[in-house]
């Protein structure tokens, strides 16, 4: 919520660490963020392509 309310632009972090619960709650905002990378300590679950974290990860 923090993060929603203070972010006003590229540059205002480097680093976001999370997790897949709030991926996926909160994908619609991360969406709207030019991410350079992403580091996702999910991999068990993105061995499958077809599955919503992989699939929002890549749109």
């Amino acid at each position: 919520k923090v993060l929603r309310e203070e972010y006003s632009g590229e540059g205002k972090f480097n680093v976001m660490i999370t997790h897949y619960d709030l991926i996926m709650r909160d994908k619609s905002f991360l969406k709207k963020i030019h991410w350079y990378y992403m580091i996702v300590d999910e991999g068990h679950r993105l061995k499958n392509h077809d599955c919503a974290l992989s699939r929002t990860l890549v749109t």
